[in-house]
């Protein structure tokens, strides 16, 4: 069964040197100081717990986006309408790429960890497709703030917004599993 690393005051310390902000619950492999593995923090865990993070970080910033363009955004004007439809066009691509991102190369790499959830070699990728997916939802968002700036109106652009902040709820990040099916 896993230990808490905040058990030991030694440990304790240590983890208040390392994480400053209130890390306090970490999970380690192993509870016996024989082990090979003891005291090793669960990696997987720790990832997953950093995604969740900066995707609701994200999550808020897309709604603070909507926020502020709506705050301080110039009044809506009229504009030529191949400006909007560029964009659009570019961002049904991103999304239709970040979709191809997740059917081809993540799930290989959620595969391989659905087996091997500590292998550092498929773990770094893993967190970093991750990242780009919800850099590209993030885009998608600011796209609409910058067509707000642009002088769109808000009902223009809240397709952006809610585009970004669905597909961010999408591509939730989830610990893989070796389930069959």
């Amino acid at each position: 069964m896993p230990r808490r690393v905040s058990d030991r005051p030694a440990e304790e310390r240590l983890v208040k040197l390392l994480f400053p902000c209130g890390f306090r619950h970490i999970n380690v492999i192993s509870s016996s100081a024989t082990d090979p593995n003891w005291g090793r923090i669960r990696v997987m865990d720790s990832s997953l717990q950093l995604l969740r993070t900066v995707r609701l970080f994200l999550l808020a910033s897309i709604v603070l986006y909507a926020a502020i363009a709506e705050r301080f955004g110039p009044a809506p004007k009229a504009h030529a309408p191949l400006v909007f439809y560029a964009i659009t066009v570019v961002a049904i691509s991103l999304i239709a790429t970040t979709f191809a991102i997740r059917r081809g190369r993540l799930a290989k790499l959620e595969e391989v960890l659905s087996s091997h959830q500590e292998e550092m070699a498929a773990l770094k990728p893993w967190r970093a497709i991750y990242l780009l997916i919800f850099m590209a939802c993030e885009a998608v968002a600011l796209y609409g703030l910058v067509l707000r700036f642009l002088g769109f109106t808000f009902t223009q652009v809240a397709p952006f917004y809610i585009a970004g902040f669905v597909l961010m709820l999408y591509f939730a990040p989830h610990r893989p599993s070796d389930a069959i099916g």
